[in-house]
């Protein structure tokens, strides 16, 4: 295993010990955040691609990286966060979201998908880092349940893969 697979455990080890044994949360918003991640690793890509495979291959991990954030923003809570954090998401985030789920609470023509009322106070623009460290290391037991193919899998994998 490479110097970056130890460093992430490294630091996942060190941060869920802070958290969970010292109560030291980690301050909120966080500067980069998800998205300005993923955007900066997306934009890196794409200055390195080159003109005839790049569409195609940024379009694809365009569609891996939107797929990220929508993991992220709705597994926070039940599957990233540890019990210390979830007072402070309580007073961070959740008080402050409003979701509509389609079908559910809205009489509007809704696209199939969950929208906020303010995207800048969804989880993946208030987390940072090490929250998503946490989703990279669940993601497997998500898509497995889903019953996500296998080849798709491989792909993925190897998306987070290049960017970790």
């Amino acid at each position: 295993m490479g110097s970056a697979y130890c460093n992430v455990v490294c630091q996942l080890t060190v941060t869920s010990s802070c958290v969970i044994f010292l109560t030291k949360l980690i301050k909120l918003p966080r500067i980069p955040n998800v998205i300005t991640i993923l955007k900066d690793y997306y934009h890196h890509c794409q200055s390195r691609a080159g003109q005839e495979t790049a569409t195609n291959n940024l379009d694809k991990l365009k569609e891996v990286l939107d797929g990220v954030v929508t993991y992220f923003d709705f597994t926070l809570l039940d599957h990233l966060l540890y019990a210390p954090e979830k007072k402070q998401y309580e007073v961070v985030v959740k008080k402050r979201v409003h979701y509509v789920i389609p079908g559910e609470q809205s009489s509007e023509d809704v696209p199939l998908e969950c929208w906020c009322t303010d995207d800048a106070e969804l989880p993946s623009r208030i987390y940072g880092v090490e929250h998503l460290l946490r989703l990279f290391v669940v993601l497997p037991g998500f898509l497995s349940k889903a019953k996500t193919p296998l080849e798709h899998c491989n792909e993925l994998h190897q998306y987070i893969r290049d960017f970790l």
